[in-house]
Formats: C-alpha cells, sequence, structure tokens
C-alpha cells in the first residue's frame, strides 16, 4: 500500500545517507518524502468525486476515504496545515456522515489543540470545522469550556478584521457552547457586552450581515435562557432594548424572528426564577409592548416566535402557586408583579391574531396559547437555524414556517404536506440549476399591467422567484399579492389575491 511503498522509498534513501555521514558531510543530501503531500492530492481527489453528491442516501453510501486518518496527521505539520485544513473543511462540508465519521477516527484532540494556533490565515477553516463538529455532537462544549477553547472563537468574533461571514461562525460556535450547558454560559457571560456592541453597529443589509446579526442575537437568547445572573446583566447592559429594535426595524426575517426568539427565553427566564427586581419586572413589560406591535410582521416565522414569547410573558403574569388551567381566566392572580393593563392588552392582541392571521398554522397556535396557556410551549426555530450545519451548504434549502414545538413533541406534518414540501423543494431546485429556463426571456418593451392604488404609494415591488406572484409593499403598511395568469401578450392579467397588514420596515422582503 502507500504507507508500505513510502517507507521503502525513505528507507532506500538510508545507506547513501550514511555514506556521506561517514565521509565527513555535515547535512547530507536527502530528499524528503512526498507521502503526505501526495496523500492530500488524492483525498482532494476523492472529495471532487464525491462532495457534490446531493441526496442523503447517497452520502450515506459513501466509501470511506482511506486518506482520512493520515490528513489528521498531517494537521500536525506546520507546512500543509492549511491545505490539510482546507481538505478537511470541505470534507464535513458533505454532511453529518462525513462529521461522524471524522469523530470515529480521532479529529477531536487534533482541532482542539489547533484553537491554541495564531495564525489568521487559519481561523476560516477552524471556525468552519468547529461549526460542522458542535452541530452534530454538543458534548463537545465540556472539553472546549475546560481547555478554554472559546477564547479562540471570541477573539474571532471580536476581530473586525475577519469577515462577517466567519465571525457569523464563531457566532454559532459559541451559541452551541451556552446550549443547555450552565458552564458555558458562566464562562461567556462576558462577551454579552461585545455581541450588543455588534448588533448595535449600523449595517446594511446582505446575507453574511444578517448571519452574522442572526447567530448573535441567538448567542443572546441561549445565554441567558434559564439563567438569573445572565437575565440581571442584560438588564443592566440594555440588551433587551436592542433586541426591540432589531425586532421592529432589521430587514431580514430571520435576524427579526431570532429577535422574538431571544426576548421570549428572557420571558421564560424570568418566569422560572421566584423572585424578580422591579428593573427586570418593568423590562419585562416593555418586552411585551413591543412583542404585541410585531404581531402585524408580514412574515409568518416572525409571528409564531412572537407570539410563543407573549406566552412566556402570560406564564409570568400567572405565576402563582396556586395557577389554574387557563390563564385569560384568571388576571387578578398578577398581584404586584406586572400590570394588568398590559396583561389584557397581550390577551386582546392574540385573540385578534386567532379571528385574523390567514396563517393556519398561526390560529392553530393561539388557540393552543389561550386554552392551555400554562403548558409549556417551545418552537423549533432554534433547532431549525442550527440544522443548517448539519446538511451540505451546497444546497441553498427553502426558508421554513417554523412550526411551533407544544410541551416538548414536534410538530409533524402529514403526509400531503411533506411530499408537497418536498416536491416544492425539489422543483425550486431545478429552477435554480437549470438555466435554459431562461432562453425564451424577453424584455417587457410595453406595459403588461396597469394599477391605480388609492391612498397609497407602491414602495418595494418584488417578483415571487418560483410562483407566477408580485407582491407590493405599500406606504400605507399593506402588503397587496398579485397573480399573473401566465399569458404574456395580455392586459390586465393581474388581479389581487390577498391583502396583509405588514408592519414592518419598508424594505423587508
Amino acid at each position: 500500500n502507500a504507507w508500505d511503498m513510502a517507507l521503502d522509498l525513505c528507507l532506500k534513501q538510508l545507506p547513501s545517507v550514511l555514506r556521506q555521514t561517514d565521509s565527513g558531510v555535515r547535512e547530507p543530501v536527502y530528499e524528503p518524502s512526498s507521502f503526505f503531500a501526495d496523500q492530500l492530492t488524492a483525498f482532494s481527489v476523492w472529495l471532487g468525486e464525491n462532495s457534490l453528491l446531493t441526496t442523503t442516501l447517497e452520502r450515506e453510501h459513501l466509501k470511506q476515504p482511506e486518506q482520512l486518518p493520515i490528513v489528521l496527521q498531517v494537521l500536525l505539520s506546520q507546512s500543509h496545515r492549511q491545505r490539510a485544513l482546507d481538505l478537511l473543511a470541505r470534507f464535513l462540508d458533505i454532511g453529518t456522515w462525513a462529521v461522524h465519521l471524522a469523530l470515529s477516527v480521532g479529529i477531536f484532540p487534533y482541532v482542539l489543540r489547533l484553537l491554541q494556533a495564531t495564525s489568521d490565515d487559519l481561523r476560516p477553516y477552524l471556525v468552519f470545522i468547529w461549526a460542522k463538529i458542535l452541530a452534530v455532537d454538543r458534548a463537545c462544549q465540556i472539553d472546549i469550556i475546560r481547555e478554554k477553547g472559546h477564547e479562540y472563537f471570541i477573539s474571532t468574533l471580536t476581530d473586525a478584521r475577519s469577515s462577517n461571514g466567519v465571525r457569523a461562525l464563531a457566532a454559532f460556535n459559541l451559541t452551541c457552547l451556552v446550549d443547555n450547558y450552565t458552564r458555558g454560559q458562566d464562562e461567556l457571560l462576558s462577551v454579552m457586552p461585545r455581541v450588543l456592541d455588534i448588533l448595535n453597529t449600523p449595517t446594511t443589509f446582505l446575507y453574511e450581515t444578517s448571519a452574522l446579526f442572526l447567530w448573535c442575537t441567538l448567542f443572546l437568547g441561549q445565554a441567558w435562557r434559564l439563567n438569573g445572573n445572565a437575565c440581571e446583566k442584560a438588564v443592566l447592559i440594555r440588551a433587551p432594548d436592542t433586541l426591540q429594535t432589531l425586532l421592529a426595524t432589521h430587514d431580514s426575517p430571520e435576524v427579526r424572528a431570532a429577535c422574538a426568539y431571544a426576548l421570549g427565553t428572557y420571558l421564560s427566564s424570568s418566569a422560572s426564577d421566584n423572585e424578580l427586581s422591579e428593573r427586570r419586572t418593568e423590562q419585562s413589560k416593555e418586552v411585551a409592548t413591543v412583542l404585541v406591535r410585531s404581531l402585524n410582521d408580514g412574515s409568518p416565522l416572525v409571528r409564531q416566535e412572537v407570539l410563543v414569547a407573549l406566552h412566556h410573558f402570560l406564564i409570568l403574569f400567572a405565576q402563582t402557586p396556586t395557577s389554574g388551567t387557563n390563564v385569560a381566566s384568571n388576571p387578578n392572580r398578577a398581584g404586584n408583579l406586572l400590570n394588568k393593563t398590559v396583561f389584557y392588552k397581550v390577551t386582546e392582541a392574540i385573540q385578534t391574531v386567532a379571528s385574523s392571521d390567514p396563517s393556519h398554522e398561526m390560529v392553530q397556535l393561539t388557540e393552543a396559547v389561550l386554552t392551555r396557556s400554562l403548558e409549556t410551549l417551545n418552537t423549533t426555530f432554534f433547532q431549525w437555524c442550527c440544522s443548517r450545519f448539519r446538511e451540505s451548504n451546497t444546497i441553498v434549502r427553502d426558508l421554513g414556517s417554523g412550526i411551533a414545538q407544544q410541551c416538548g413533541a414536534l410538530y409533524s406534518e402529514d403526509e400531503h404536506d411533506c411530499f408537497a414540501r418536498s416536491g416544492r423543494y425539489w422543483r425550486n431546485h431545478c429552477i435554480r440549476t437549470n438555466p435554459s429556463r431562461l432562453a425564451d426571456f424577453q424584455h417587457m418593451r410595453e406595459t403588461m399591467f396597469n394599477s391605480r392604488v388609492s391612498n397609497a404609494i407602491p414602495l418595494v415591488l418584488r417578483l415571487h422567484p418560483y410562483e407566477d406572484y408580485l407582491a407590493v409593499a405599500n406606504s400605507n403598511g399593506n402588503l397587496n399579492f398579485y397573480e399573473f395568469d401566465g399569458t404574456p401578450c395580455s392586459k390586465a392579467t393581474l388581479k389581487v389575491i390577498e391583502l396583509l397588514p405588514n408592519n414592518n420596515h419598508k424594505s423587508t422582503e
């Protein structure tokens, strides 16, 4: 095999080296072995043949690359380290199968040791590799915290010289370290002000910037989840105020949903404490007031997170030793904890959503909030965000709807919805990867549609990438959806199919 051949080539040079040494040559002529470089090349060829497989079944039936254990050994060589990390990152990007395989051959101690490295060139590779590992195996939290590996991610996140994409990966890694791990929350408590500085930095709407804001926000949500000390610190540094501003103004619906999620974990942590400071009590009321306004957000993903966050507020309001089964029927039990006016405002807003929201999932969720208000109600939004790192990043999946999770049981779609979603995913994938669909496109040289909108000015127009729909955001805060009948040569072919209130920033997509 390759190892035996490399050993034979090295031993073949030994007699010549010994003769030169005996003759007094200080530095004998020796040809370094190309074994490790050849193994990296072979591994690169294997990746080129297998990294573009698109289905989970294809990935799970891949043959294990023989070069993988040797690639891990190459990580110890400074001359080949960067190339080895690049190939290892590409390998882990294949998916969960690759991560489990790398862990089984002993990748963990190698990459943990590399967190002590100071080279800036290695940062993009290391944070990506650790993102893939932590997305699959949270048990690594203990060793990383014990070995102070989190300091590497902190320095990467706060380094303005790094790209926003690399900093977003570092923020994801820090989020994983505080996820359901009390010691990690305590160790990273000092990071909260730095994360808040990032969120307070004015930015433009870019994908990498949105990803950075997303994971910084989720870090805060997980850092103070069920942690009273972190919640008190959050109030001192005014973290909820920053999240409230982002919830109302940020362009990305995922970032707004993350803000609602983080505010929800803040309220749920307050509900779990026996005694709240006066400052936290007032902060909780302010958070609830802002969340009520966001129930009119144009994104159902955001509205679901807002609704669940308000559910935690209702539990906080009704927290008494003898609490009943329905919060709406027990408003007088609040005592000195919260003002009844805020409670009634929240309850009324939720009832309005139940009767007017166009999303069937939202209506079901509001019914659960109003009828089973004291039961635990969570969402799968955080798990959904983390799941992206368990799959290959070569295929961009469609934005999900963030279905709620009730009483610890995952929402499961019925068979029809499952096949429908799979069909839409495959259709959208074909549209993205089939440039021939653009061959029949022609520039519009004539008026295709003319419509007068009273008392409103169209601000943003967006064509749906896969359906024959046009979305128009008006100055009066509404979203109009038009359907195109598919006949390009006809006049007045658009008709209004939906009108939604949109309490977002005008440029929200």
